[in-house]
C-alpha cells in the first residue's frame, strides 16, 4: 500500500510540475467520497428537525436485464426533508439474499456479488416492513421501472402499498446539465462512490436529489411534484394467431429501441407474450409518438392502454382493479 501512495505521488509531482494553478484548475478536478456522515455535515448544518420522511432504495439482481431476476442485496436509508431538499440521512439498511436463481457472470462483474456471497442467505419481508413503516412513506428508485417489479416478485406484498418515485425518470436531468447515469452525475456535482453497492448507490441518490438548478429548485422539490401525477403503460400484445414469419424479431426490433420491454407472458394479455412500456403521463410527447409509430411502422393488430394511478406507477400489475385497458384497433 505504501509502495502505491509512492508511486501515485510521484505520477502527480511530475505532471504538475511547472504548472500553474489556473492550468492545474483546468486540467484536474478533485473528487470527495460520498457518505452519511458527509452529507448530514453538509445539508443538516443549522436546520431544525424535519418530521417528513421518505426512504430511497435499491436492488441488485442475478442478471443486468429486465427479464424476470431473482433479488440478491437490498439497500435502504431513510431520509428526512423539509422545504423543498433532504436535510438527514437516518437509519440504514442493507442485506444479501438467496433467490435460488444462480447470478450471472454479467451480474457478478458489474455487482461483485457472487453465488457463494448469497448461498443461505435470506432477507425477512418483516424487515422490510418495519424499516419502510406508514403505507403512505414515499419510495424512491433510481430506476423504479426495474427496482419496484424486481421487489415486489420477491417480496409481494411488502413493496405494493407505497406511493413510489423514480429520480431517473421524474427529474429533468439534461436541463439540469447533468448525465442521468448516477455515477457520472455525481462526478459531475464533485464526488465519487462505489458504484453498483445497493448501499452506496441510495446514498449518492440522496446527494443527487439535493442539486439546486439555475432558478433555485432542488431536483428533490422536482421529483416529489412529479410523483403525484397518474401515469400510463402502453402494452402490444403478440397475436398468436398472427402467422407472419419472424413476428417476434419484428416486434423486438421495432419496439425494443424504443424503450418497450419484453414480457413472456403477460395475464392481462390472456397470456400473450407482449411489449410494455410505461410513461409519466399519457399525454406526453413520447406516448403520443409510439402510438404513431405502432400504427405506421409494425403489424401489431392491437395496443392496450392503462392509465396508471399515481401510487401504483413503475409496476408490471396490470390486468387488475388499478389499470384501466383500452383496447385500440389500428388498421393497416
Amino acid at each position: 500500500m505504501k509502495q502505491n501512495q509512492e508511486v501515485w505521488q510521484q505520477l502527480i509531482s511530475d505532471d504538475l510540475a511547472g504548472m500553474g494553478e489556473s492550468e492545474i484548475l483546468k486540467r484536474y478536478r478533485v473528487l470527495k467520497k460520498i457518505s452519511i456522515d458527509d452529507f448530514n455535515g453538509r445539508f443538516g448544518a443549522g436546520t431544525k428537525s424535519a418530521e417528513n420522511r421518505a426512504v430511497i432504495i435499491d436492488v441488485e439482481t442475478t442478471g443486468l436485464g429486465y427479464q424476470d431476476q431473482g433479488v440478491t442485496q437490498v439497500a435502504m436509508i431513510e431520509v428526512f426533508y423539509q422545504d423543498s431538499r433532504i436535510i438527514r440521512i437516518g437509519n440504514s439498511y442493507k442485506a444479501l439474499h438467496d433467490p435460488g436463481i444462480n447470478i450471472s457472470h454479467e451480474a457478478t462483474l458489474v455487482t461483485g456479488i457472487e453465488n457463494s456471497d448469497v448461498q443461505g442467505r435470506s432477507i425477512d419481508p418483516r424487515e422490510l416492513t418495519d424499516f419502510i413503516g406508514s403505507r403512505e412513506t414515499l419510495l424512491i428508485a433510481h430506476n423504479a421501472s426495474f427496482d419496484r417489479p424486481a421487489l415486489e416478485r420477491e417480496f409481494f406484498p411488502q413493496f405494493q402499498a407505497n406511493p413510489w418515485a423514480c429520480s431517473l425518470s421524474d427529474v429533468n436531468w439534461l436541463a439540469r446539465g447533468l448525465a442521468g447515469k448516477l455515477e457520472l452525475a455525481l462526478c459531475q456535482l464533485g464526488y465519487f462512490y462505489e458504484a453498483h453497492d445497493a448501499l452506496e448507490d441510495v446514498i449518492a441518490v440522496a446527494y443527487l436529489l439535493n442539486h439546486v438548478d439555475e432558478r433555485g429548485q432542488t431536483a428533490w422539490s422536482e421529483l416529489v411534484a412529479g410523483s403525484d401525477v397518474k401515469g400510463g403503460m402502453i402494452q402490444v400484445a403478440l397475436d398468436g394467431k398472427n402467422k407472419r414469419p419472424n413476428v417476434f424479431e419484428h416486434f423486438k426490433n421495432a419496439l425494443s429501441p424504443r424503450g418497450f420491454r419484453y414480457k413472456p407472458a403477460l395475464e392481462a394479455a390472456g397470456g400473450r407474450a407482449s411489449f410494455l412500456k410505461s410513461y409519466k403521463s399519457l399525454t406526453s410527447e413520447d406516448a403520443e409518438s409510439d402510438l404513431s409509430y405502432i400504427e405506421s411502422e409494425t403489424i401489431a393488430q392491437e395496443v392496450i392502454i392503462y392509465e396508471v394511478e399515481s401510487r401504483d406507477r413503475f409496476t408490471n400489475r396490470t390486468g387488475t382493479a388499478i389499470t384501466k385497458p383500452i383496447k385500440r384497433d389500428l388498421k393497416f
